[in-house]
């Protein structure tokens, strides 16, 4: 089925909400044409596979739902097989530690990395009831795999943008004393902490003061 046929089947039966929900799955299948191997790999395991539906399901019941009734909506249309494959992404240390924002993009990220060690920083800011919720529903299927960080308070300072100054700096330091392996990936985005050029300033230093051999590696997607 074509994406508005998704929406238009589903709203029809389930309302408008439902129907752009289940013509989301469709958003992966422009990253199949594209020419970044590790990207669209993720795309592809990310539209039609049981293990997509699993994990949306993990982060969201709803959202699982609307994957599993696209996917079923497109076997009952036309033939296809998609078969999840593993990402090779880097591997990474097996005491690393990543920084877990809450998100649907850190979700995936952290199951294609394998699962490594992840902290969330509740720092008091507007979203965090949001993301909590999310991070503790990870935990309650996943026998808390992902660790929560109160010590870091810096909903004060947040602008009403929702910036925070220096959140990533704070986040990359303290996440140190978990691991000296610190694990950062984002959508391709920028911010005055969160680009290339700013990580690799962050590690040198650290690495100056506490001795850590530069581990930074850029992937582009």
């Amino acid at each position: 089925m074509k994406t508005i046929e998704h929406f238009a089947v589903t709203a029809k039966e389930y309302g408008l909400v439902e129907g752009a929900l289940t013509a989301l799955p469709d958003i992966f299948v422009a990253g199949q044409r594209m020419p970044n191997a590790s990207f669209k790999r993720m795309c592809m395991n990310m539209h039609n596979t049981q293990e997509a539906v699993a994990d949306i399901t993990r982060l969201s019941p709803r959202l699982g739902g609307a994957w599993e009734r696209h996917r079923q909506q497109d076997l009952a249309t036309h033939p296809f097989r998609y078969e999840y494959v593993p990402n090779p992404l880097p591997d990474v240390p097996k005491d690393s530690v990543m920084l877990y924002s809450g998100g649907l993009d850190s979700f995936v990220t952290w199951n294609l990395l394998g699962k490594p060690k992840a902290v969330y920083f509740a720092i008091g800011h507007k979203a965090q009831s949001k993301e909590l919720a999310l991070v503790e529903r990870v935990n309650k299927e996943l026998n808390g795999a992902i660790e929560i960080d109160s010590r870091l308070r810096l909903g004060d300072i947040e602008m009403s943008n929702g910036y925070i100054p220096y959140r990533n700096l704070f986040f990359i330091m303290l996440a140190s004393y978990h691991s000296p392996n610190v694990v950062i990936s984002q959508i391709n985005e920028y911010a005055p902490d969160k680009n290339a050029r700013f990580y690799r300033r962050t590690e040198k230093l650290l690495g100056d003061i506490n001795g850590f051999i530069p581990r930074f590696r850029e992937k582009k997607c």
